[in-house]
């Protein structure tokens, strides 16, 4: 029976990456539940994380399923690329909140001893200007896209919204969000990459 198993995971995997929309599915609906109980074990996770981090962990293993090895199970390398982004996500919390965060500091150049000032998070100009030439790249390379993708690219990295109201808001499922979410993202990068090359 494990036998049979193992080699059903195999074939699963390799109808994922060969673009099989039912196989998606079936990995999607199989392996939900033990991705959401990964998350689970992380304390200080609103529902609405905990959903935003599982899908998170579907587009990460669109890709990290080229590097699946057979010879360990389906269910531990899931396991530990859950994690993985789980790390990911903690971490870039944390930066997020050591970025914003702001401190006093004595302006011995005040009217008053011991008066203070804010420390500025401003980046450099040249920073600044780096950031603004890349989004209007990513901005030309995005109006290169079809209609569809421009939108559920939109309304998941602009808009910030949670594939569950994606799905909702254009009458598809989850999973399929996900997956088109890949393709899109593949897509998008493949524009900005041709960008680049043409200058």
């Amino acid at each position: 029976m494990q036998r049979r198993d193992e080699t059903h995971d195999r074939l699963l995997v390799r109808e994922c990456l060969a673009g099989s929309e039912a196989a998606w599915q079936e990995f999607y609906t199989r392996f939900i539940g033990l991705v959401r109980n990964v998350i689970r074990r992380k304390a200080g996770l609103t529902w609405s994380d905990s959903q935003d981090i599982a899908q998170s962990v579907f587009l990460e293993l669109a890709t990290a399923l080229n590097g699946y090895d057979p010879e360990i199970s389906l269910s531990h390398f899931i396991c530990v690329i859950t994690e993985r982004v789980c790390i990911d996500e903690f971490r870039k919390e944390r930066a997020a909140k050591r970025h914003a965060e702001t401190r006093t500091v004595d302006h011995h150049d005040a009217q008053e001893e011991g008066a203070e000032i804010v420390r500025s998070n401003l980046e450099p100009q040249d920073c600044r200007l780096e950031k603004a030439e890349l989004s209007l790249r990513l901005k030309d390379s995005m109006n290169e896209l079809d209609v569809r993708c421009r939108e559920l690219l939109t309304l998941r990295y602009y808009k910030e919204l949670p594939f569950s109201d994606i799905a909702e808001k254009m009458g598809i499922s989850e999973n399929t969000v996900t997956v088109q979410t890949r393709r899109c993202l593949d897509k998008l990068r493949n524009a900005f990459t041709n960008r680049e090359r043409k200058g």
